[in-house]
């Protein structure tokens, strides 16, 4: 007796081994040892398939030859076999009706319910026959059924009462609870036969299940829905159905889909220039080409630090029926900034992709210098200063470039001033003095490029005396 006591513990612990290595491994990281086969036994781990109307399907998986098996852990997973979203979950595992009472069972369901793990072992006799080892609940979201879901089977260790692994192979099944209408007797097809069964369930001769009476009312009846009973007419729809008189029921009738609107044109912008300002203007054009005519709005968008920098500006012009658009903007400076284009539908709820343009414009290279000033001259005033500043653009670094008279135009108009001294106080910056008593006019004035470090003139500033 107390040799039979400890080869029973030595066993018992060999099987707990066992489990906390693999089924802690499987279900907790997915990953047990997998060891190497022995001859194939011919053990066989099955899951029945199942086609039904339930909202909650429980299916058997059972064994077959299982001669000398004492250990036992695999994976079940359902997968959707159309490639869509698993409308499926795992709901609860239990112990099989056939299992010897020495058999232990644990499970583990993911937190997702996407897939479960099933260790089982016997702590002091073998299997000997085939038998359902669990029963898996399943439950599914969909008011008309779901599927068709593959159930795979995986994962699979077997071991022997002497700790040597056994082969197996699996039969994996499958999960429709897609709700055939008129099919009553679960035939997969329509026929006479079911629609016997309606008018027997008319009339009161049969009771039927509410998943019966689902797939029954093919009329659309609200009364079965809420426990009703079946009503003559889908009886007699089911009857010409089976016959080919009708191709379909008035609950799953096709349906006359509307042709989706056209989709807005918002062909991607292709091309984008810009040109340089006419002397005296500070107005760019930006030529927005495209491969197609097109309709829209297109927008340009000026930010400033790239394309998730701050918005410098933006500006909107409506293109009918043409591959190509001017956008105006009076702007001065597009030194380095990030120039944006898109192509929007007139309501401007879709969009195509953005044009993207980093500029690079220094001064030398097409930057319009703007002069301008907040001084102010009254009539009667003598020998007046006035601060000119530069807006966009700077001063020549030498002064004497900046100061020389040669290098303005400087037109008094009826103001009776002259000018006087030039002195550059910054980069843009300068004071100048003018000399005598104003009258009524205007004077303009301007610093030529020679008094700049770009090539162009600046603007023209008029100045009213009053």
């Amino acid at each position: 007796m107390r040799m039979k006591g400890r080869q029973l513990l030595w066993r018992k612990k060999i099987i707990t081994f066992f489990l906390v290595l693999c089924v802690s491994g499987v279900l907790v990281t997915g990953i047990c040892i997998e060891p190497e086969k022995v001859e194939a036994s011919g053990l066989v781990l099955s899951i029945e398939p199942y086609r039904g109307l339930s909202k909650e399907v429980t299916v058997p998986v059972s064994v077959e030859n299982p001669s000398g098996l004492v250990a036992l852990t695999f994976k079940i997973t359902p997968e959707n076999s159309q490639g869509g979203p698993l409308r499926i979950a795992v709901q609860s595992i239990t112990r099989g009706a056939d299992l010897p009472v020495d058999a232990e069972v644990t499970s583990y369901i993911h937190p997702d319910k996407t897939y479960a793990t099933v260790g089982i072992y016997l702590l002091s006799s073998n299997f000997t026959q085939n038998m359902n080892l669990v029963n898996i609940t399943f439950s599914h979201d969909e008011a008309e059924g779901a599927g068709p879901f593959a159930l795979e089977l995986s994962d699979v260790t077997a071991y022997n009462k002497d700790g040597d692994p056994i082969a197996s192979s699996t039969v994996s099944g499958y999960l429709d609870v897609k709700i055939m209408y008129g099919d009553l007797n679960r035939s997969e097809t329509v026929t006479v036969a079911d629609a016997l069964l309606a008018m027997n369930a008319v009339v009161g001769n049969l009771s039927l299940t509410q998943a019966l009476k689902d797939a029954a009312n093919v009329s659309r009846s609200a009364s079965v829905t809420t426990g009703g009973n079946v009503t003559i007419y889908d009886a007699l729809l089911i009857a010409q159905r089976a016959a080919d008189i009708i191709s379909y029921f008035p609950v799953n009738s096709p349906v006359e889909a509307s042709p989706p609107p056209p989709a807005p044109n918002v062909v991607n912008p292709q091309s984008l220039t810009i040109s340089s300002p006419a002397a005296g203007s500070n107005t760019r054009t930006f030529t927005v080409g495209f491969p197609e005519n097109v309709s829209g709005i297109v927008r340009l968008t000026v930010k400033e630090g790239g394309a998730e920098g701050t918005v410098k500006g933006q500006c909107d012009d409506l293109i009918s029926n043409n591959n190509e658009i001017n956008l105006t903007w009076n702007m001065a400076n597009l030194n380095g900034d990030t120039l944006i284009i898109n192509h929007l539908t007139q309501d401007q709820s879709e969009k195509s992709d953005s044009l993207i343009y980093t500029t690079n414009i220094p001064p030398s290279a097409g930057v319009y210098p703007v002069i301008g000033t907040s001084s102010t001259i009254n009539i009667d005033d003598v020998d007046p200063t006035i601060t000119l500043i530069l807006q966009s653009g700077t001063f020549d670094t030498d002064e004497l470039a900046t100061e020389n008279h040669a290098n303005w135009f400087f037109d008094n108009g009826s103001t009776a001033l002259g000018l006087g001294s030039i002195t550059r106080v910054s980069d843009t910056r300068v004071t100048v003095a003018l000399t005598g008593t104003a009258s009524a006019g205007t004077l303009t004035i301007r610093p030529n490029a020679s008094a700049l470090t770009g090539s162009k003139n600046s603007n023209d500033l008029e100045i009213a005396v009053y």
